[in-house]
């Protein structure tokens, strides 16, 4: 629910975020979120050219997989 709400407020769409993923220019580990999975920031550039940052959270559920993701923000913004 939050990562939707920050789409929306920051203005931008699902395919922004696919965007940084298809084409990644930083990835770095970032601990652990509350629940002991490991959060990664993906760092890239939205379908516009400008640079975002999102954090996601990666562990395990019943089907052996899950990703949380957690925020997406303007990179060099908090």
């Amino acid at each position: 629910m939050h990562f939707r709400r920050r789409l929306a407020e920051r203005g931008l769409l699902w395919i922004d975020a696919l965007s940084v993923f298809d084409r990644p220019t930083e990835l770095r580990g970032d601990g652990f979120d509350d629940w002991g999975r490991e959060r990664w920031i993906v760092s890239g550039d939205a379908v516009t050219g400008d640079a975002l940052s999102l954090v996601c959270a990666i562990g395990r559920n019943a089907a052996g997989e899950l990703t949380v993701f957690v925020t997406i923000y303007w990179k060099g913004r908090p």
